[in-house]
């Protein structure tokens, strides 16, 4: 995916929704609750320690393998909100993989994991990790 800058403006209807601290930290409290759940069971059953120490390290590699994505878009919503390379209103021109092509859309909002867009089709919410790819597609 190639992100261009365009000069013309559109209307665009507002978007205000928010993203709330108990969106960001449910995934994170999750986390701690399986891997220490993993460690008292563990625990409990009488294992020892270094057998409780395996399994708890399993279940969070395995964690953060599945969780990749989810923190790869953080990541990146973090240095977009920091770098802010681009801001609200501004013309974007992506180039998304076939049957789509090419779309104009005007940035509405960048979040901790997504950004959202409008299109002449209406809002569009991007993984902020496709905005930061230079060659996605």
């Amino acid at each position: 995916m190639q992100l261009h800058r365009l000069e013309t403006r559109r209307a665009c209807p507002a978007r205000r929704d928010r993203v709330s601290p108990a969106r960001v930290a449910a995934p994170i409290a999750a986390a701690f609750v399986v891997i220490g759940g993993t460690a008292f069971a563990t625990v409990s059953v009488g294992l020892p320690v270094t057998t409780v120490a395996i399994v708890t390290a399993l279940v969070a590699i395995v964690g953060g393998c599945v969780a990749h994505r989810t923190v790869r878009n953080l990541t990146a919503g973090l240095v977009l909100l920091l770098v802010r390379p681009y801001g609200p209103g501004e013309k974007l021109r992506l180039r998304l993989p076939e049957p789509i092509g090419v779309v104009d859309a005007e940035l509405v909002r960048i979040g901790f994991g997504n950004t959202t867009l409008c299109t002449e089709h209406g809002l569009v919410t991007v993984p902020n990790a496709r905005l930061l790819a230079r060659d996605a597609g």
